[in-house]
C-alpha cells in the first residue's frame, strides 16, 4: 500500500503522524508504507518514506498504479487523482478519509 497526497493533505496528516512514537497504533499504520505528494511548492519531506511529484504527474500517478492496481487517495482532489491514474468510479481506486484530529483534548 501506498499514499497519494495532495501537498495540504500530505502537510497536516505529516504534522499529526510524523511524531508518534513506535507503537501508536495510528503511527504505526501511516508512518511506514511509501507516500507521493504532488507538490510544486514542498521543498523538501517532512515525513518519512515520501517522494515529492514535481512534474509529469499523469505519468508518474499511471506507473505508480502499475504494480499493483490499488491505490489509497487522499485529500480534496481525489477524483482528479483518479483521472489521473486513469481509474473511472466503480474502479479499484480506494478513496479514504483518515482521521487528523489525534490526540489528548
Amino acid at each position: 500500500m501506498h499514499f497519494l497526497l495532495g501537498r495540504r493533505t500530505y502537510v497536516t496528516h505529516a504534522q499529526a503522524f510524523e511524531p508518534m512514537a513506535p507503537g501508536d497504533p495510528f503511527g504505526d499504520m501511516m508512518n511506514p508504507p511509501k507516500k507521493f505528494v504532488v507538490s510544486r511548492t514542498l521543498e523538501k519531506p517532512i515525513w518519512r518514506n515520501t517522494t515529492i511529484i514535481r512534474e509529469n504527474v499523469i505519468e508518474s500517478v499511471r506507473e505508480l498504479k502499475a504494480p499493483t492496481g490499488r491505490h489509497h487517495f487522499y485529500g480534496r482532489k481525489q477524483p482528479a487523482c483518479a483521472r489521473a491514474a486513469g481509474t473511472r468510479s466503480g474502479g479499484r481506486v480506494t478513496p479514504a478519509s483518515v482521521p487528523t484530529d489525534v490526540g489528548e483534548r
